[in-house]
C-alpha cells in the first residue's frame, strides 16, 4: 500500500458503501460521533449528490486552496479514528478524521499533532522518502509536507468533483499517484504542482450471471498500490483490477476472481499479486493476474488491509478484529484472535523478526501495538 493501504476503502458516505460492505457502515458510525475533548465541528464530509455526473474531463486541475477551519485539536486528540499510517524515515505518521494528523518518533510509543490547515477526513498517506510525503481524503483533498509530516499544506482541493481520494501512492519525489470514488485516478508528475484526474471507464462482464457485458463502468478505486517490478495496480467496486506499466499514464483492465468490492492488493514473498476485500474472500496469481487461485481464509467477514513483515509472511486484516497471518505465500493463514474484536483498518510494520515482529493496528476503537503471530493485546 500506500498503503495501508489502506482501505482503504473506507468512507463516511454512506451512498458510496452501501454496495460495498459493513465494514464502511461501522466506519461511519465511529467517525461520526463525538469525540471528548474535541472541540464542536461543523458537518464532516457529506453526501454523494452528484454520483450521476460526469468528473471533469482528464486535464490539469487547478489547484484551490481550502479556506476552512484548520485541523480539530484537543486533549484527546489521540482517540481520533485513524485510518492509514506511514513511515516517514523513523517516523510513524498517521492520518484520520477531521484533517488529524498524528506523529510519533518512539514507534508508537507516544504521540503529538502536526499541523494541517484543514478538517477533511483523511483516508490516506504515503512518503517518497524520510521528509516529503502526501496524505488524501474527502473533497479530493491532497495535502503536502516537505519536513517529515510536521507541517501540511494544500495542493489540491475539489469538492465539487464529490469523489473522495481513497489511496495514495508516492513513486518518487515527483510522481504520485491517487484512487478515487466514481472510477477517478488522480496524478502528478512534479511533485503536485499540478494535478491531472482521468475517469477510467471498465468492462463488467457476466456480472451477477446477466448475459450482457457491461462497458463505460467507472468503478469506486478503493486502493493503488505498487508491485516490486514498479507496476501499479487499482482494484475497486464490483472486483475491478487494472494494471499500469508506466507511472499510472495508462491503465489496462485485468481479469478479475471475484465480482464483489476488493478493497486491497497485496504482494507476495514469492512475487505474486494477492487481492482481497468482502466476505474474507482473497485470491492470488503468480502471473500479473492472468489466472488467479482462491485463498482459504477461512472467515466471512470483510479484508480492508494487508502488509508484508520482515521475515516476508503476510498478515491480512479486517472487520470485527479479523486478522489471518501466512508464513507460505498465503496458502495457510492462521487465525489472531482479538478479545475485544475491533474492527482493523490499517496495519503498520514497526518493527522486524523471525516471527513476524509487531505491527501497529489501527482501529475503530483505537490504536495499539501487538507482535505478529501472538495474539494481539486487547488494551
Amino acid at each position: 500500500m500506500a498503503r495501508t493501504n489502506t482501505v482503504n476503502a473506507l468512507f463516511t458516505v454512506g451512498i458510496l458503501l452501501a454496495a460495498a460492505s459493513a465494514f464502511e457502515a461501522r466506519a461511519e458510525q465511529v467517525s461520526s460521533e463525538s469525540l471528548p475533548g474535541l472541540e464542536a465541528l461543523p458537518g464532516m464530509g457529506g453526501g454523494l449528490p452528484g454520483m450521476d455526473e460526469p468528473a471533469e474531463e482528464a486535464g490539469v486541475v487547478n489547484i484551490t486552496v481550502d479556506t476552512r477551519t484548520p485541523a480539530a485539536r484537543g486533549p484527546l486528540v489521540e482517540n481520533s479514528l485513524l485510518l492509514d499510517a506511514a513511515f516517514a524515515g523513523d517516523r510513524i505518521v498517521a492520518v484520520g478524521e477531521r484533517g488529524i494528523v498524528l506523529l510519533s518518533d518512539d514507534r508508537g510509543e507516544s504521540w503529538r499533532q502536526a499541523n494541517v490547515p484543514a478538517r477533511t477526513l483523511l483516508t490516506a498517506i504515503d512518503f517518497a522518502d524520510d521528509q516529503l510525503g502526501w496524505a488524501v481524503g474527502h473533497d479530493a483533498m491532497v495535502l503536502n509536507t516537505t519536513d517529515g509530516g510536521e507541517n501540511w499544506v494544500v495542493q489540491h482541493y475539489a469538492p465539487e468533483l464529490d469523489a473522495p481520494m481513497l489511496d495514495v501512492v508516492a513513486l518518487d519525489a515527483r510522481n504520485v499517484v491517487v484512487s478515487a470514488a466514481l472510477g477517478i485516478v488522480f496524478r502528478t508528475e512534479d511533485g503536485g504542482e499540478s494535478w491531472s484526474d482521468t475517469q477510467l471507464s471498465m468492462t463488467l462482464g457476466d456480472f451477477l450471471g446477466m448475459p450482457e457485458s457491461f462497458d463505460d463502468f467507472s468503478p469506486h478505486w478503493f486502493t493503488v498500490d505498487r508491485a516490486g517490478d514498479g507496476s501499479l495496480y487499482l482494484a475497486g467496486e464490483r472486483g475491478v483490477i487494472a494494471h499500469s506499466d508506466d507511472g499510472g499514464r495508462n491503465w489496462q483492465q485485468i481479469s478479475s476472481p471475484y465480482h464483489g468490492s476488493l478493497f486491497g492488493v497485496g504482494f507476495l514473498s514469492d512475487g505474486g499479486v494477492v487481492v482481497y476485500g468482502m466476505r474474507g474472500n482473497a485470491f492470488a496469481s503468480s502471473d500479473g493476474g492472468a489466472h488467479w487461485r482462491k485463498l482459504d481464509t477461512g472467515t466471512d467477514r470483510s479484508l480492508n488491509d494487508d502488509v508484508t513483515l520482515a521475515n516476508g509472511s503476510l498478515l491480512l486484516s479486517g472487520m470485527a478484529g479479523t486478522m489471518l497471518w501466512s508464513g507460505d505465500s498465503g496458502a495457510t493463514f492462521i487465525p489472531i484472535e482479538q478479545p475485544n474484536r475491533a474492527d482493523v483498518l490499517a496495519a503498520l510494520p514497526v518493527s522486524g523478526g523471525a516471527d513476524g515482529g509487531e505491527v501497529l493496528l489501527l482501529t475503530s476503537r483505537g490504536k495499539r501495538m501487538g507482535r505478529i503471530p501472538d495474539p494481539i493485546d486487547a488494551d
